[in-house]
């Protein structure tokens, strides 16, 4: 099947939005993330049907599925320990000196209520970070 011919089969992206098969990704992830995912996904398409990597278009299931797996791929935490291995003790790419475990223990301990950030105690009123 030529190329413009399964470019014209994919479906919109209001009509995977609106699918049944939908709801539950708009339901958890909104609206704006949904739409967002998919057109991603209908670009990816397309660029493997004009380059012809695939010979045929993929359905409105298959559609959902590819929006699914890189929703859920987006929720997983983005940040991974590395070994610093340049040469540049604090290498700025690569966040700031780590913090000893006391430290952190106390920053966790603030975050979990209220806390001084931008108040001055001792003069009862708004201060300075």
């Amino acid at each position: 099947m030529a190329s413009q011919e399964l470019l014209r089969m994919l479906p919109s992206v209001d009509r995977i939005l609106s699918s049944e098969a939908c709801q539950p990704l708009v339901t958890r992830y909104g609206h704006t993330r949904c739409t967002s995912e998919i057109r991603h996904v209908l670009e990816a398409v397309r660029s493997e049907i004009t380059q012809a990597k695939v010979t045929t278009a993929p359905g409105l299931e298959e559609l959902v599925e590819r929006v699914d797996g890189r929703l859920r791929q987006s929720e997983n935490n983005s940040f991974v320990s590395v070994l610093n291995l340049t040469g540049t003790v604090l290498h700025t790419n690569l966040g700031r000196a780590c913090l000893p475990e006391t430290a952190l223990k106390a920053i966790v301990e603030v975050a979990r209520g209220a806390s001084n950030l931008e108040f001055d105690i001792a003069q009862g009123k708004r201060g300075d970070r």
